[in-house]
């Protein structure tokens, strides 16, 4: 009996996963552009799910938290170099506004794997690179 490995068409293999996600993360190289619309992205989640909204409109309230937070990374010392904030010695964030994006963070980050895989890939490699400063 033979048995032939029965690839399924719908499912792409391990490594053209990896070449789309290298090719896609290679668009994604600066570092704050893509910080700023995984921000977004992470607000608009936390927005939708816990204030009603839909897609990327946003309450008033995570309209100007997304405001500040893009501002803070226009202004980051450490420009392509920063940190993870969680990691940062430097908390750029007033105390209400981070308290509010570590919440945003905890709910959003498990499921920007889900919702958003490359922005999540390229955000955990980030995390893990040891930064030059």
């Amino acid at each position: 009996m033979h048995h032939h490995k029965i690839r399924n068409s719908y499912m792409p293999s391990l490594h053209r996963i990896v070449y789309i996600c290298k090719f896609k993360m290679s668009k994604l190289h600066n570092k704050i552009v893509t910080e700023k619309n995984t921000v977004k992205v992470m607000i608009a989640m936390y927005c939708n799910k816990h204030h009603g909204t839909n897609g990327y409109e946003l309450c008033m309230k995570c309209k100007e938290l997304s405001s500040y937070s893009l501002q803070r990374l226009d202004t980051c010392t450490f420009g392509e170099n920063k940190p993870p904030c969680k990691t940062c010695q430097v908390h750029c964030y007033r105390t209400s506004y981070r308290k509010l994006i570590v919440e945003i963070m905890k709910y959003s980050g498990p499921r920007m794997i889900i919702k958003h895989p490359l922005l999540a890939i390229a955000h955990f490699i980030r995390s893990r690179r040891k930064i030059k400063i």
